[in-house]
């Protein structure tokens, strides 16, 4: 891993045989928005883009939070093609209701499984005083 600055990343070129290294750079830019009705949308969209200033492949994030607890995350990956329109290559919609929270518990964002109880952090323990 480089010790340069975040967002900096080196891929090999699109299979060209001149070996060309393209430099790109990551550029996050996230939205949020409340509606009337008590409904947040956050929007999170990262893109890597070329030294040409050429967008080359996106990851965006979209979350919606109900009123009712409902939770609906939708995640979309794209890649530019030959003539650089982004096409979509996988999509996850993921809803989660408050019933859910009874019947199952999601993994947290580093992947590991905890017990889902918010007053145990977690993870069966529970929060010091004043945490």
């Amino acid at each position: 891993m480089s010790d340069g600055p975040q967002g900096d990343a080196t891929a090999e070129g699109d299979g060209g045989d001149d070996g060309e290294v393209a430099d790109l750079e990551s550029v996050e830019i996230i939205t949020a928005e409340v509606e009337e009705d008590g409904t947040v949308v956050v929007d999170d969209l990262v893109a890597e883009v070329d030294a040409q200033g050429n967008i080359v492949a996106t990851d965006e994030l979209v979350e919606i939070d109900l009123p009712d607890g409902t939770v609906i995350l939708d995640e979309t990956f794209s890649v530019a093609d030959e003539s650089g329109e982004l096409v979509v290559i996988e999509e996850d919609t993921t809803v989660f209701t408050p019933e859910d929270q009874d019947e199952t518990t999601p993994t947290t964002a580093a992947g590991a499984a905890g017990d889902g109880d918010p007053s145990t952090n977690g993870n069966g323990a529970t929060p010091a005083a004043g945490a």
